[in-house]
């Protein structure tokens, strides 16, 4: 399956990912990301690694404490995902959660949001 990412895009991740798999649970510092928006229970940072073969805009949501799955989102924390998903909707095509066995940040839970370009090309 070709990759979604640009050829230089996706040798930069796989580089990362090779660091990554030395630790046993690979985490994003929040902190040095470039933050797009903030929310009281959440952050929308830009995505350094995007789906850039198709996507214009690909940027992540994570939530301000660290957890492993959906399950665990608070009540104040859901309420207030359910109102960014809302916001964000008229400027992303999609949203989604990785699956638990294929998440290249395995210890914090992330949304993606995605815009995606007017038509899909290879660029490489």
């Amino acid at each position: 399956m070709a990759s979604l990412r640009k050829k230089e895009t996706q040798e930069a991740y796989r580089k990362l990912m090779k660091q990554r798999d030395a630790l046993e649970v690979p985490r994003i510092d929040i902190a040095s990301e470039k933050k797009i928006r903030e929310f009281e229970h959440w952050i929308l940072i830009k995505n350094k690694f995007p789906y850039d073969r198709v996507a214009k805009k690909h940027d992540l949501l994570f939530p301000r404490r660290v957890f492993t799955e959906d399950k665990d989102i608070s009540g104040a924390e859901r309420e207030e995902l359910r109102e960014i998903k809302k916001e964000l909707q008229s400027e992303y095509d999609i949203a989604f959660e990785s699956f638990s066995h294929s998440k290249s940040i395995r210890g914090h839970f992330h949304i993606h949001f995605i815009s995606f370009k007017d038509s899909f090309h290879n660029d490489d």
